[in-house]
């Protein structure tokens, strides 16, 4: 499994968030156009081609991509957790309390092309994830750019802190949004974060929920996504978003979402004409 991803998107817009979103920390990258761009703090900002910024999830609360001028493109780099902690793990521990002692989770640093060390470790991250490069190369490459970054702007340091201070619940999403179309077991999910079945199901009770109901709506909105973009058939969707039947599909779907697979595909249907 790969601990860096890079998604590239001609055009970015905020959409209404799921039930139990998993968070993502990363970098945000403007190739072409502009992004306007709004913080949970209402700050605003507008990203320009050749701009960046390290990010938490947490943290927008609006996207949306602009193409007045020219064709839009970004880049999210989405690092997993481990490589944040991996990077403070190098830390010398006379130092490591650098990165706990920024608590403004309001600081928002724009890079761009003159900080021009940040810019090229980024420009090589990307061509060494796109050409396949070891995941060797590819994580030492995220944590020459992440103290690259703090080099510049300290101020960024509450985004590595809470990029691996996940809550069981959001360790849980995320392995089950990795694993989606595969068998996900409440004792894989608990041997993947080294605790007793018994002790993930107190942690999670602890938030008022349980691995059932998580797996449930996650394999709901991951099938809803298909209904939207794909014409595959709902039985087949079914299938791949893990159920064992088109009829056990129907029920879940209409518990979480409020109508059936195909009341919703044709609700996305007619808001289309």
């Amino acid at each position: 499994m790969s601990k860096v991803t890079i998604y590239k998107h001609q055009s970015l817009t905020t959409r209404k968030k799921d039930r139990f979103p998993s968070t993502q920390s990363g970098i945000l990258h403007i190739s072409k156009g502009a992004l306007d761009l709004r913080t949970e703090s209402n700050m605003s900002h507008i990203l320009s081609a050749g701009e960046f910024i390290i990010y938490h999830s947490d943290d927008i609360k609006e996207l949306q991509s602009q193409m007045l001028y020219e064709h839009f493109m970004a880049e999210m780099i989405i690092f997993e957790p481990s490589v944040f902690q991996g990077f403070c793990n190098q830390i010398p521990k006379s130092n490591q309390n650098i990165i706990a002692a920024n608590d403004n989770d309001d600081d928002f640093f724009v890079f761009n092309r003159n900080h021009v060390i940040a810019s090229h470790i980024l420009s090589l991250l990307i061509s060494a994830k796109d050409s396949g490069s070891s995941s060797h190369t590819i994580e030492s490459l995220a944590h020459a750019l992440l103290a690259e970054l703090i080099h510049i702007a300290p101020s960024v340091q509450h985004v590595i802190r809470k990029a691996f201070n996940q809550s069981t619940a959001q360790k849980v999403i995320r392995f089950i949004e990795l694993n989606i179309e595969n068998e996900v077991s409440l004792e894989a999910t608990s041997q993947f974060l080294g605790m007793s079945t018994a002790t993930l199901k107190r942690r999670l009770a602890a938030e008022d929920l349980s691995f059932s109901q998580l797996l449930k709506v996650k394999r709901v909105n991951y099938a809803a996504t298909k209904l939207r973009l794909t014409g595959k058939s709902i039985a087949q969707i079914a299938f791949e978003s893990g159920f064992k039947s088109a009829a056990h599909f129907s029920t879940a779907f209409k518990g979480v979402q409020g109508m059936t697979p195909k009341e919703f595909r044709q609700q996305v249907a007619s808001s289309q004409e």
